[in-house]
């Protein structure tokens, strides 16, 4: 029990660190943008070469670990991320900062999903209630990233924020490859297994649905701060602002088994379309309606990503390929929601209304291919 305990805190910390690294770019970009002499609005690339690496590599890293153990993809995603990490404060130009991010991305595939399959093998019959909780510590870990790193950047410039995520998370996958235990692997490869899984069209309509919102809830979070401090809030504020949309993601990581109860993907759905049409507000200039969206979204898309992760992984009995399954719902969501940033940006210069409208229109656009997902909930 002791044990379990132990592996399921390293996991969660390694959930934070992991989440820290995604959004410790956000509170940088008008820097990063300046030191590179590059147009803010090229700070899309930043955001989407991030998604691309990450969802391109979402399946791969599943077919590996059903092979090497997910325990072990884990840690090579740790790793791989940490020093990725150290690799974007040392970049010599906004070209190859731009790789490094698409590196990190990497690092972030092997290790999200292969982290779930982690979890399924200790907690298995608990695990709707931990996969809320995983998620609960990546909106912890994505607030340190945005709040944290912006005192940072004030004191060690940005190349020093990102020098102290890598090294933090370098110590933490060592940390993981000691306490966490070794889990299921796989002898043989059985690719008709794999192509199975891959072509599975539960996974894929379910994926698809939500794409819109998963877009929704990552630009919100990157472009949050920039967007308050348009309205006259500080940086400090206005960082503490996007900071807890992330923050809020642990109230909604405790709140998901109570949502579990009844039809889980309908419940996703109301939610998603409450989040989304939620951003209508935001072209009103009060403090007032911008904490509202602000708690609206941060207890309420961990929530709706735990159902999600929770239904997908219920569909298999064979625990080796929850990564796998889990990778290619995030490999769609990513891969769409990789476009998304890119759009949002160039539509700023029109207007930051014009840019949440696009955002809630997508968000809203993608939901009725949910309905196309049939199993029992």
């Amino acid at each position: 029990m002791a044990r379990n305990i132990l592996s399921g805190t390293t996991i969660m910390a390694g959930r934070l660190f992991y989440a820290m690294n995604w959004y410790n770019v956000s509170p940088a970009l008008l820097d990063i943008s300046s030191t590179y002499h590059v147009p803010f609005a090229l700070t899309g690339l930043i955001l989407a070469a991030f998604l691309v690496g990450a969802g391109i590599f979402q399946v791969p890293a599943g077919i590996i670990a059903s092979r090497i153990g997910s325990k072990n993809t884990s840690a090579i995603g740790l790793i791989l991320m940490s020093l990725a990490v150290i690799g974007s404060a040392l970049s010599p130009s906004f070209s190859i900062f731009v790789i490094m991010r698409f590196v990190t991305g990497i690092g972030a595939a092997f290790f999200f999903s292969s982290a779930i399959g982690v979890l399924s093998e200790i907690y298995y019959d608990s695990l709707p209630q931990m996969v809320g909780l995983y998620n609960g510590f990546f909106s912890i870990g994505a607030g340190v990233g945005i709040f944290a790193s912006i005192p940072l950047i004030e004191y060690t410039g940005w190349q020093g924020s990102f020098l102290v995520s890598g090294i933090i998370t370098l110590a933490s996958a060592l940390i993981f490859i000691a306490v966490v235990p070794g889990g299921q692997k796989s002898e043989q490869f059985n690719a008709g297994s794999i192509r199975t899984r891959i072509l599975d069209r539960r996974i894929w309509y379910l994926s698809l649905g939500f794409a819109g919102f998963w877009a929704l809830n990552f630009t919100l979070a990157e472009y949050f701060k920039t967007f308050a401090e348009t309205y006259g809030f500080s940086g400090l504020v206005a960082g503490l602002m996007g900071s807890a949309i992330m923050f809020l993601g642990i109230v909604g990581g405790l709140l998901t088994a109570f949502f579990r109860k009844g039809r889980p993907i309908r419940t996703s759905v109301v939610l998603t379309m409450i989040l989304s049409l939620s951003l209508l507000l935001l072209p009103i200039d009060s403090g007032y309606t911008l904490w509202t969206v602000v708690a609206l979204n941060g207890v309420f898309a961990v929530v709706i990503f735990s159902l999600q992760y929770t239904a997908v992984i219920r569909l298999d009995s064979d625990r080796r390929y929850i990564p796998l399954n889990v990778g290619l719902m995030n490999s769609i969501q990513l891969g769409i929601g990789s476009l998304v940033p890119l759009v949002f940006a160039f539509l700023i210069p029109y207007g930051f209304s014009v840019s949440w409208l696009f955002l809630a229109i997508f968000s809203l656009a993608t939901l009725p291919l949910v309905y196309m997902f049939r199993t029992k909930e």
